[in-house]
């Protein structure tokens, strides 16, 4: 279904749920509450010692920015196995991608290839091109004007505005869990080491987890 900027997807007309107050979260709910029933925004600590029926009785999405939030927010309420929708704007080309569930895209994104992978509850802003055999592990956020291909992204990345992460088709980039890549980067080979990246430098230990970029 369609409301105003956003579809929505991996939703099923159960009464939606934004866990967080998220500045993402926010944005969503503010274009749609007018038109779905059901709809609010609640603090994970008022839900969470609610009953498995509420749960099954409703559906998530804990959309943010932030890798470290995303995680609190959707580990907090794991143990009830809730069902997530996810969120797409307007202007997307992702015609036969594989798309997971509590993910929230914004505008105007491209993929040019029907074997781009998204992972669970990533974040994509807009203006960020997919190439061939791109992969988006869980939990990722991933900024404007960024380009991905020939490319496997750990979970929990963080990729600042204006990086470049391109592989070969013979030799596919593989990137940690947990890595922060700070805006404008370029990244040309492999990271095996979970850390704060400028291109292939790592420039600090710090994860996405412990060290928010944006």
């Amino acid at each position: 279904m369609t409301n105003q900027r956003y579809t929505l997807f991996n939703y099923d007309h159960r009464p939606m749920v934004f866990v967080g107050d998220t500045y993402y979260n926010r944005m969503v709910y503010n274009n749609i509450h007018n038109d779905v029933s059901g709809c609010r925004i609640v603090r994970v600590e008022d839900i969470e010692n609610n009953s498995q029926q509420w749960f099954d009785d409703h559906q998530f999405i804990a959309a943010s920015s932030n890798v470290a939030t995303k995680r609190f927010l959707t580990e907090r309420i794991a143990k009830f196995k809730p069902k997530y929708f996810s969120v797409m704007g307007e202007g997307n080309k992702f015609d036969g991608a594989n798309i997971g569930t509590g993910v929230f895209i914004e505008n105007y994104n491209t993929m040019v290839c029907n074997d781009t992978n998204i992972g669970n509850h990533v974040t994509i802003t807009n203006y960020v091109f997919f190439g061939h055999d791109a992969t988006v592990g869980d939990y990722c956020h991933i900024s404007g004007y960024s380009f991905i291909s020939f490319s496997n992204i750990g979970d929990g990345a963080c990729i600042a505005t204006r990086t470049s992460i391109v592989g070969k088709k013979n030799n596919i980039i593989t990137t940690a869990n947990d890595c922060n890549f700070i805006i404008n980067s370029t990244v040309t080979k492999s990271i095996i080491s979970t850390g704060t990246y400028f291109g292939n430098k790592r420039v600090s230990i710090e994860s996405s987890i412990s060290y928010d970029i944006l």
